[in-house]
């Protein structure tokens, strides 16, 4: 197989082409996302299509990243199995900060804060969750420099993506949100690529079965 080309090792050409279109899709979808929030919402997790797109990224991340660590898991026994729990969870805690987008598109940012503050333990939904995600694509792009299972630029880039996730959103700086979905799509949209080219390539040196030779 091609060095530039990934495999999930015991994996079937269908989990790995699940996780090669989901690591394309989701951060296109998060980029889209985060337009809809910014152009049609107002800003940052405040819009009904931004918010509807952003679960479908997460899902579509959920699937990405559960392939993703079975590539790492070989060359990170103990590191890998942890930083997927973290970035899982950091996944699914994003859906409820997409759904609370689609909330406060409905009924007001004001409405949906003020719900929040007089039942504090709704915070516990959110946070720390959500915060799972930045800090698990930062723990994995230094995973991935240290593996060296993906190129140094794409793991660099994963890791720049959360610091830049986490520097933007909490703080609704739109623009800035922006670029970090911008740079996660520069990451992983290759990684699954590669994912992609490695199951044809797979496919294309498959030795064919043998027919048993006519009585």
């Amino acid at each position: 197989m091609p060095r530039s080309a990934l495999s999930i090792p015991a994996a079937s050409p269908v989990t790995t082409r699940i996780t090669g279109v989901a690591a394309i899709v989701a951060p296109l979808l998060m980029l889209a996302s985060t337009v809809a929030y910014v152009t049609d919402g107002g800003g940052i997790n405040d819009g009904l299509v931004g918010g509807t797109i952003g679960v479908w990224s997460c899902l579509a991340f959920l699937l990405a990243f559960a392939g993703i660590y079975r590539v790492l898991e070989p060359h990170a026994l103990r590191a890998a199995p942890i930083l997927m729990s973290v970035m899982l969870i950091g996944c699914a805690g994003g859906i409820a900060f997409n759904i609370d987008g689609v909330l406060s598109a409905t009924f007001g940012r004001e409405a949906i804060d003020a719900a929040t503050g007089e039942q504090p333990f709704s915070i516990l939904a959110y946070l720390p969750w959500g915060l799972f995600f930045p800090a698990g694509l930062i723990g994995t792009g230094a995973l991935m420099w240290r593996t060296r299972v993906v190129a140094p630029l794409s793991a660099l880039l994963v890791a720049a993506g959360g610091l830049l996730f986490v520097s933007s959103r909490p703080a609704r700086v739109d623009a800035l949100a922006v670029f970090a979905d911008v740079v996660v799509a520069l990451a992983l949209v290759p990684i699954g690529w590669s994912l992609l080219r490695g199951v044809r390539h797979t496919g294309a040196t498959r030795a064919e079965p043998r027919v048993p030779a006519a009585a």
